[in-house]
């Protein structure tokens, strides 16, 4: 496996900027995950929510068992950094949607010990969303025995992960893909909940797309009305 050098540095850097600033996240309000300023090798989940996999089905979700409000971190992801080709090396005919979450170009976040955090599944209309890279938090109030879920758009910038997807939500878009984070419907709904990365993507996307349209209505003003 090839570990992103820089990336991790670049992590490593700011763990020690937490620490110079004496502001580790362990025990602040709006989380009840250990997260000591350090690499995760291991996804984790709030003690508010806990995995379960069906007895006939053998599906895995997660649900809340408590109130969780709208805010509270409720999962880390870990692993190990690998772009992406070590990624097909590393897990050739492997299903990567449970155990791969992509966290910036060509990088990928991959579980290498299995967590019921990695066991969040998808969902059109999700009850959580993402705040930076790697941490998962409430959109809303959710309320015990419902399912945490979060949309793969709001990560996922390449096509490791498509598949039909079954969530059932009225706005279900039917086959999830790895370019979905351009449709702009989505980029209002999740707003300051998409991955750093695929944010930058959108403000570069956003600002063409605005180019464009202005240069179109330029063109249509300046031809000359018919008499």
């Amino acid at each position: 496996m090839v570990v992103l050098r820089s990336l991790l540095l670049r992590d490593r850097a700011r763990s020690r900027k937490r620490r110079d600033n004496d502001s580790p996240l362990v025990g602040q309000r709006g989380s009840d995950i250990d997260m000591k300023p350090s690499f995760f090798p291991v996804s984790v989940l709030s003690s508010r929510a806990r995995g379960e996999v069906g007895e006939v089905s053998g599906d895995s979700r997660v649900i809340a068992t408590r109130a969780i409000p709208r805010g509270w971190i409720v999962a880390v992801f870990g692993g190990v950094l690998l772009d992406g080709h070590a990624l097909r090396a590393a897990t050739p005919g492997v299903h990567l949607g449970r155990v791969v979450l992509q966290v910036d170009e060509d990088a990928y976040l991959f579980s290498t010990m299995d967590s019921p955090a990695d066991w969040i599944n998808h969902s059109c209309d999700p009850t959580c969303g993402l705040r930076g890279q790697v941490s998962l938090v409430a959109l809303r109030t959710i309320a015990p025995g419902e399912e945490l879920t979060f949309d793969y758009a709001t990560a996922d910038g390449s096509p490791y992960d498509e598949f039909v997807c079954r969530c059932g939500a009225p706005c279900c878009r039917g086959n999830i893909r790895g370019d979905d984070w351009r449709r702009p419907e989505l980029w209002a709904r999740y707003d300051g909940h998409f991955s750093p990365y695929l944010e930058k993507r959108i403000g570069r996307l956003s600002r063409r797309n605005g180019s464009m349209a202005r240069l179109r209505g330029g063109a249509s003003s300046r031809r000359s009305p018919r008499a």
